[in-house]
C-alpha cells in the first residue's frame, strides 16, 4: 500500500505539522513575553495552571467586594502578586530581575520552559513520524524511534507538570512571595491523564512497528 498516496496520512502530517508549529509558537511566547501589560510593570509572569487555592475563611461575604477592590489597589504596589482566575490559574509576578535569580525560582524556571519544550519535542517527532509515511518508509528503523520518542514525551508531560506545581508552591513559600491571602498546593494536578494514555498507545504501536520492521527484514533477506 502506498501510504504516501492517502489523503488521511497527508491530513495528519499537515495537523502535527500545526501542532508542532503551534507548540513552539507558545514557547517562544513564554520565553520572549515577559506578561500582560498592566500598571504595576512585573518584569516577568508566570503562570500555573491546574493549582488547587483556598479561599481565606475569615471574610465575610457581605465584605467580599470591599476585599477584593483593597487587593486590588494592594497588587498596584505589591513585591509579588498572586493572582487566581476561573481556571484554578495562579500568576507569580516578578517585579525585581533579582528574584528571578533566587535558586527557588531559578528551578521553577527550569522546569516550567521544560513543561513547554517538552510539547515542541512531542509534536516534532510526530511531525517526522507522519513525514515518513508520507515517504513510504511506514515499516522502517527510524518510525519505531520517531514513534517510541512520541509517546515517551507525552507521558514525561503530565509528570513534569506536577513537579512544576510542587516548585511553584515551594518557591511561593520559600520566598515568602504569597501576600494574596489564599492557600495553594498542587493537589490538582495529577501525573496520569489524556496525555498519558495517549503516549503509552504511541510506544504500544511502536513495539508493533518493531515487529512489523523485524518480520519485513526476514522476509527482506529471505527473498
Amino acid at each position: 500500500m502506498m501510504f504516501s498516496k492517502s489523503a488521511v496520512i497527508k491530513f495528519l502530517d499537515r495537523i502535527a505539522g500545526a501542532a508542532f508549529l503551534l507548540a513552539l509558537l507558545v514557547l517562544l511566547i513564554k520565553i520572549f513575553f515577559p506578561g500582560p501589560l498592566i500598571e504595576s510593570k512585573p518584569v516577568r509572569v508566570y503562570a500555573v495552571n491546574n493549582i488547587s487555592i483556598s479561599k481565606p475563611s475569615l471574610i465575610e461575604k457581605k465584605d467580599r467586594r470591599e476585599y477584593y477592590q483593597k487587593r486590588q489597589e494592594e497588587q498596584q504596589q505589591a513585591v509579588m502578586v498572586v493572582r487566581r482566575d476561573s481556571t484554578g490559574t495562579v500568576s507569580l509576578w516578578f517585579k525585581k530581575y533579582e528574584q528571578l535569580y533566587q535558586p527557588w525560582a531559578i528551578l521553577f524556571q527550569l522546569v516550567f520552559y521544560s513543561f513547554y519544550i517538552l510539547f515542541v519535542l512531542a509534536t516534532f517527532q510526530l511531525k517526522m513520524f507522519f513525514g515518513n509515511i508520507c515517504r513510504d518508509q511506514f515499516f522502517s528503523p527510524d518510525s519505531v524511534k520517531r514513534l517510541f520518542l512520541t509517546g515517551l514525551f507525552f507521558i514525561c508531560i503530565p509528570v513534569i507538570e506536577k513537579i512544576q506545581g510542587s516548585v511553584f508552591v515551594k518557591t511561593i513559600e520559600e520566598l515568602q512571595l504569597n501576600d494574596s491571602g489564599y492557600t495553594f498546593t498542587n493537589d490538582g494536578i495529577s501525573i496520569f491523564s489524556f496525555l498519558t494514555v495517549f503516549g503509552i498507545m504511541m510506544i504500544i504501536f511502536s513495539i508493533i512497528f518493531k515487529v512489523g520492521v523485524n518480520i519485513k527484514n526476514e522476509n527482506e533477506d529471505f527473498v
